[in-house]
């Protein structure tokens, strides 16, 4: 009679426990997506274009296995049981369908927030999911967030896990699984079954329990493509009744220089050192910090390009294995007025009265990050240049001094021999920004862009393209031909390049440098750099 009786009660809890966390049955076609836009493994970029282009046709023209435009574009999907196979498309427009789960629904939906970098993550982290203005607003609406698992979190599950999948440590993923079991439990839905697992028949949610779990982090983007990691994500997405999934738009032909500049950026400087910010020893190999080029074809090459578009399709992926509602929401990095925090927040599902509280603050001061300017190219000759023993003082104050000498001397970065991505390699990166503009573009990176004029907005963005192009964004200088040039070589035969004897990479005292004395430099030089 006991084991009847527990049966009898597991029965039970099982039904309650379907009943709240009941979900619709959504059939996703995604093969016909597939890795042909996206599963760049080669630089064959001719290859590479055509395959983008066939397959990108069909979802624009609405060709593709059970695709059909609404609304003249992209619309959501995923709200309601479809009629026929459809595949997740991006919400990109206010007139889309939007879910809304009203706090007497109690249904849990987990919000993720994946970036990816470069899109505007930090100004929506610093001044709406973690302000004081906003914080209380957001628990308001229901909302509760993950905080127990952060950057330095993701980057050991991916090292320690998802990238060595026949070693994966485990224990990591179920840090991460811990993290959302908790969340999970704690809103109304969660303690309802919680209650009822303990015989409790008091299963009336407080109204004012979490809804709505927010996992905001830039590393949802990086994780690998990989079958692990998709069958993971799966058994920790299934329990929530929906999945929201919000992806930051930034055009690829201006988002590609800013990740650049952010792989250099920890090359040469120590954001988290006030006193000492910039790295001015040697210690980076002669070879070791790539040019624009290479740079972008590693990204393909080691399948680590992840734009808007790649990620994307990565959860378009990941979301087609589950059976509750889900959506993707594209929202803009360049949105009006530069108000990213608003055009997050008034997106956000079920945040009306945060949204209503933001429409309040005219003309607000949002806090930003003051943009930090990186000596890229002039590093790359100064680091070239102290391999030749053209330079004897610290990293950092010789680009600076380079840089004020080349200024006085009228002299340019750009008349300095560069390494450019090849004409492919442009019509890659051309066709890439073009498609994305499509899917996606809904911002103030293009005037006009709500035209219906589509060849006014393709003759704006080409134009933007080519300016580009004509001011080298998608260069670098060529270190070791400047230095093969007298008139740049010469630019170091000056007392501020040097001392008396050569650096070691850790700054210190070397050989003799003969070069001090045949200049004529002396400590007491103003000039000279101490």
């Amino acid at each position: 009679m006991k084991f009847l009786s527990a049966s009898v009660k597991f029965l039970f809890a099982w039904s309650i426990c379907s009943i709240v966390v009941f979900h619709s049955w959504f059939i996703i076609d995604s093969a016909s997506f597939g890795d042909s836009i996206y599963g760049i493994n080669t630089l064959d970029f001719k290859d590479i274009q055509e395959r983008e282009q066939n397959d990108i046709q069909e979802l624009l023209t609405g060709t593709d296995k059970g695709y059909s435009r609404t609304n003249g574009g992209i619309a959501s999907v995923g709200i309601k049981k479809p009629k026929k196979r459809e595949q997740i498309r991006p919400v990109v427009s206010e007139s889309d369908e939007e879910i809304v789960i009203t706090p007497t629904s109690q249904k849990p939906a987990l919000v993720l927030h994946v970036g990816p970098q470069k899109t505007g993550s930090t100004s929506v982290q610093l001044n709406v999911i973690r302000s004081k203005i906003f914080r209380p607003l957001l628990k308001k609406d229901h909302y509760q967030e993950i905080v127990g698992f952060e950057y330095q979190d993701f980057d050991k599950l991916r090292k320690k896990c998802l990238d060595i999948p026949e070693k994966c440590d485990y224990s990591y993923w179920n840090h991460l699984k811990t993290e959302h079991r908790q969340a999970y439990n704690n809103t109304a839905a969660g303690k309802q079954i919680n209650a009822v697992l303990d015989g409790n028949n008091e299963t009336n949610a407080d109204e004012d329990l979490p809804i709505y779990t927010l996992h905001t982090n830039e590393e949802w983007a990086l994780l690998p493509h990989s079958q692990l990691t998709f069958s993971l994500l799966k058994e920790l997405f299934e329990p929530w009744n929906s999945v929201h999934v919000i992806i930051f738009y930034r055009p690829v032909m201006d988002w590609l220089p800013s990740m650049y500049k952010q792989y250099r950026k920890y090359l040469l400087y120590r954001p988290r050192s006030l006193d000492t910010p910039w790295k001015e020893g040697y210690q980076v190999k002669r070879n070791e910090q790539m040019t624009f080029p290479a740079f972008l074809r590693d990204l393909i090459e080691s399948d680590r390009l992840r734009d808007t578009l790649a990620t994307f399709e990565f959860y378009q992926q990941v979301l087609s294995q589950l059976k509750n509602h889900h959506k993707i929401n594209i929202m803009q990095t360049y949105a009006p007025d530069d108000e990213i925090e608003r055009e997050f927040l008034c997106k956000l599902p079920g945040a009306t009265k945060s949204c209503s509280h933001m429409n309040t603050m005219i003309d607000y001061k949002w806090n930003r990050m003051n943009k930090l300017i990186l000596p890229l190219n002039l590093d790359l000759v100064i680091v070239e240049a102290w391999h030749q023993n053209l330079v004897s003082i610290k990293r950092h104050s010789a680009a600076v001094a380079l840089e004020e000498k080349m200024k006085a001397l009228n002299i340019t970065i750009t008349e300095m021999p560069q390494i450019c991505i090849s004409k492919d390699e442009e019509e890659w990166l051309w066709n890439r920004t073009l498609v994305s503009e499509k899917l996606f573009g809904k911002s103030a990176f293009i005037p006009n862009t709500y035209s219906s004029d589509k060849a006014t907005e393709s003759s704006a963005l080409r134009s933007k393209f080519e300016n580009a192009l004509s001011q080298k964004k998608y260069c670098s200088v060529n270190a070791t031909a400047v230095l093969e040039i007298e008139r740049f070589r010469s630019l170091f035969d000056d007392c501020k390049f040097h001392s008396p004897h050569y650096l070691t990479r850790a700054l210190m005292d070397g050989k003799p440098n003969p070069k001090w004395t045949e200049l004529g430099c002396s400590n007491t030089d103003d000039d000279k750099e101490e």
